[in-house]
């Protein structure tokens, strides 16, 4: 490929300062397309389209959530492994309320169950039910996760 910049009138130093800072974005978008252009089974590279696109964005969003509340998970696992702590706890339990209020369809069930455990955690921490019911409550969020990691 050459490039004919000559037409332009320019001095030469910006000619080739124009030509390398073309070469170098022509490279560094070589670089990107390589780099985030999903491949087959195969290792040929494909060509999305506009679904598809939505789906590989909608799957890298599920997959970061699902790690979102499996440490929020863990979080709780560690409030649960000290004695009570009502202020952080409470803390935690509405933060979690408030952060996953919303999020992917797919995910509902095990989004509302970690929620559910931070209020268990919350109520245990306070003294409202036994430490077996709220590792039962966490249990069950852990449990939700570990099936959203079954992916297809």
């Amino acid at each position: 490929m050459e490039l004919d910049l000559s037409d332009l009138h320019l001095p030469r130093q910006q000619q080739t300062l124009i030509a390398l800072v073309l070469g170098i974005g022509l490279l560094l978008s070589g670089v990107a397309g390589w780099r985030f252009t999903p491949v087959d089974t195969a290792g040929t590279p494909q060509v999305l389209t506009w679904s598809e696109w939505h789906v590989l964005r909608a799957a890298r969003e599920y997959r970061a959530e699902r790690a979102r509340l499996q440490r929020e998970a863990g979080g709780l696992a560690e409030l649960l492994n000290h004695s009570p702590d009502p202020v952080r706890a409470q803390i935690t339990a509405e933060r979690i309320t408030r952060a996953y209020a919303e999020g992917q369809p797919a995910l509902e069930r095990p989004r509302q169950l970690v929620i559910a455990a931070a209020v268990a955690v919350q109520d245990w921490s306070v003294g409202a039910i036994s430490l077996s019911e709220a590792q039962e409550a966490l249990q069950e969020a852990v449990g939700a996760l570990q099936d959203a990691s079954q992916e297809p």
